[in-house]
């Protein structure tokens, strides 16, 4: 059976603590899923966050975007390293 998700940047770029009602609302659309944008993750409400996924219960997935710097695939292996430490 499929699962179907929404990702958060519809209401927010930045998730934060203020945030935190768009995961219920997204339950209350009829989604499985809600995939949070990380963008900063010194602000970003991890455990309200887990707390709300869990009193609603939807599945999360995050990402995140890393800088050019950082890179996972780039063909120098620095570049690399700094991507799977990041």
């Amino acid at each position: 059976m499929f699962k179907y998700g929404i990702n958060t940047y519809i209401w927010t770029e930045f998730f934060r603590e203020k945030d935190i009602p768009i995961i219920e609302r997204a339950k209350a659309l009829g989604f499985d899923a809600i995939d949070i944008g990380v963008m900063d993750p010194d602000s970003f409400p991890t455990k309200q966050v887990r707390d709300k996924v869990k009193e609603v219960g939807i599945e999360v997935v995050t990402l995140t975007v890393l800088p050019k710097t950082a890179n996972i695939i780039d063909p120098n292996p620095e570049v690399r390293k700094k991507g799977s430490s990041s």
